[in-house]
């Protein structure tokens, strides 16, 4: 496609999957209020991350796994849920650096970010609230792609609009 609008003159702009600026909103959720994705999908991880060290007998590895191992399998999940050191999701500047912050870091006497509240993991568990807000991604995802510009129907009508009936067979 990249070839083809490249030969028909189509000019190309990003088109971005993920947007986590982008709202989720369920009238039933969340007080009716829309809330960020970024604010969401933290919480989710966090909450998740920080289920599996209070099972630590059944950490997914083998018995004979090293003691180091396990340590480190521990302090991944920590550092991706940004657990704090008791492996709780709780507002910190590493939950906030995440899904963003009461007040936001600056500059100046007044600069120092305040951290946010984490929202409650009970909100993702009621059916009420809509669409999940973490979708798998397939292996083959990529976040960023390209868009004719006026719509990818642009390339169907540069199509219909050349004159040349060799065109789409050939290539340079």
């Amino acid at each position: 496609m990249m070839h083809y609008a490249k030969r028909l003159g189509i000019a190309l702009e990003p088109f971005f999957q993920v947007n986590y600026n982008a709202y989720i909103h369920s009238s039933q959720a969340f007080g009716g209020k829309p809330q960020r994705f970024r604010e969401s999908k933290p919480t989710i991880r966090g909450m998740s991350q920080n289920c599996w060290p209070r099972r630590r007998g059944r950490i997914p590895l083998t018995p004979r796994s090293p003691r180091k191992t396990k340590r480190y399998f521990l302090e991944s999940l920590r550092e991706w849920g940004a657990l704090d050191k008791n492996f709780a999701y709780v507002a910190s500047e590493a939950v906030s650096d995440r899904r963003g912050y009461e007040k936001n870091p600056g500059g100046g006497l007044n600069g120092k970010p305040i951290p946010s509240k984490p929202l409650r993991f009970a909100i993702f568990s009621n059916p009420a609230s809509g669409r999940h807000p973490l979708t798998a991604t397939p292996f083959d995802m990529q976040t960023s792609l390209f868009s004719a510009r006026g719509g990818m129907g642009r390339i169907g009508e540069a199509f219909a609009e050349n004159s040349d009936p060799s065109f789409a067979t050939t290539a340079k």
